[in-house]
């Protein structure tokens, strides 16, 4: 069973869907209600297949290309493409939550990845085993079809100050703000100086820190010098004791 490696929790307010009776709170979503069952196919098969080999999606504009201008966020690019869902737990709880999400990177951003890059590490962390997913409470998404309920954007420090705003990110840090998660792609590329455990790494956490707030979890602190951070750890700032970490679960 996986093990918690987060704290605080606050209340979740963006848009939910239980998969198990329709039932959703806030606006509708793009993506289809299924049965525990088909979303388990789905996933089966998302996973044999990837994203690259789905077909792509007409873009917002209509115009059709591999990457399409933002209807969300404007000066951004995606993939047109509507993803598998994301499931990862040793179970899927009858009510668990679909959200809908998509990757959009600044276009003309100096050095950072690609939009396929992007969308590619961001489903491998959100669908990892070790993830958000892993008590088969929640399940997500990538959309393109529709609006999602989370837009997960990698952007300048000057981009990020401003979609940030009014949190003070000081041209360094990352955030969540409202419907965004916003990620400076110059701790994308580099992370922080007292990061010892890889970029990788440091990505994983980037992306699960700022989407558990999404989630409605709070900043947690180092319990005990030499354990583990919590992923809801500010470690973009100090360690504090404890040993990096990018993932909620063990």
């Amino acid at each position: 069973m996986s093990r918690p490696c987060w704290k605080s929790r606050q209340t979740a307010t963006d848009a939910q869907v239980n998969l198990g009776t329709g039932k959703q709170s806030g606006p509708p979503l793009a993506a289809a209600v299924l049965s525990a069952a088909g979303l388990l196919l789905l996933a089966g098969l998302a996973a044999a297949q990837g994203w690259r080999n789905l077909a792509l999606q007409p873009c917002p504009f209509d115009y059709s290309a591999q990457t399409c201008a933002s209807d969300v966020t404007p000066g951004f690019e995606f993939i047109p493409v509507d993803a598998g869902v994301l499931l990862t737990g040793e179970r899927l709880d009858p009510d668990a939550v679909l959200h809908t999400f998509r990757v959009e990177v600044e276009i003309g951003i100096f050095g950072g990845p690609s939009v396929a890059d992007a969308l590619s590490t961001i489903e491998a962390v959100l669908g990892h085993p070790r993830g958000w997913t892993a008590r088969g409470d929640l399940t997500f998404q990538h959309v393109s079809s529709a609006p999602p309920d989370l837009s997960i954007l990698l952007a300048s420090p000057e981009t990020v100050d401003r979609l940030c705003a009014p949190l003070d990110t000081q041209g360094y840090l990352s955030c969540r703000n409202g419907p965004r998660v916003v990620l400076n792609v110059e701790r994308w590329k580099a992370g922080v100086p007292h990061w010892d455990a890889g970029l990788e790494e440091y990505r994983a956490y980037l992306i699960n820190h700022e989407v558990g707030h999404f989630l409605g979890f709070g900043h947690a602190f180092c319990a005990k010098a030499g354990a583990s951070a919590p992923v809801m750890q500010q470690q973009s700032v100090a360690l504090d004791g404890c040993l990096p970490n990018g993932w909620p679960f063990r």
